[in-house]
């Protein structure tokens, strides 16, 4: 399927709205109430492929901070 034969939906904007402020460091509290989730839980759950890929770029930042020290 070509890109631009893809449907974009009010579903799929408010994913990519959620996932650009995960990414730009917002917080996951501030996401989950700017969305209307009831809970922090739901929106952990829904975007933990983010929060994964976040957690490994951290993690790389902390190595490489590591790395300068030795």
């Amino acid at each position: 399927m070509c890109i631009r034969d893809r449907v974009i939906t009010v579903h799929s904007l408010r994913h990519t709205h959620a996932s650009l402020l995960l990414f730009a460091g917002v917080s996951i509290a501030s996401v989950a109430n700017r969305l209307g989730h009831s809970s922090m839980t739901t929106t952990q759950e829904t975007y933990l492929h983010i929060i994964q890929e976040l957690e490994n770029q951290d993690n790389d930042k902390i190595i490489r901070h590591l790395s300068l020290l030795m």
